[in-house]
């Protein structure tokens, strides 16, 4: 987690719908720097035909995730709180991703 992006503090409080939104991108960032250092870890211990079929499964979990993610913030009609939904469903399924990574090494 040496990029910058991932490094701001987390926010003081999450009270507004807008310290929301921060405190969950903040979250995500730090679910996501976590899963892709499992990713490239790995990933480095892997045969070069092994990378490949890791690359396709992390292609598609994307894929189900964006989708998973989006239908579950269907139900908020678009609201504000639609967008927090996807973002908490993004974190959670990433959460989950680095764990089924890291009982992979």
């Amino acid at each position: 987690m040496t990029n910058p992006a991932f490094q701001d503090p987390a926010p003081r409080q999450c009270t507004s719908t807008v310290d929301m939104q921060h405190c969950a991108a903040h979250d995500l960032r730090v679910a996501d720097a976590a899963m892709s250092a499992r990713y490239s870890t790995l990933r480095q211990r892997l045969t070069p035909a092994e990378r490949h079929w890791l690359l396709t499964e992390q292609r598609q979990w994307l894929k189900d995730r964006d989708s998973k993610c989006v239908a579950e913030a269907d139900e908020y009609q678009g609201g504000s709180m639609a967008v927090l939904a996807v973002a908490q469903c993004w974190i959670d399924v990433t959460k989950d991703r680095e764990r089924a990574l890291a009982a992979r090494l």
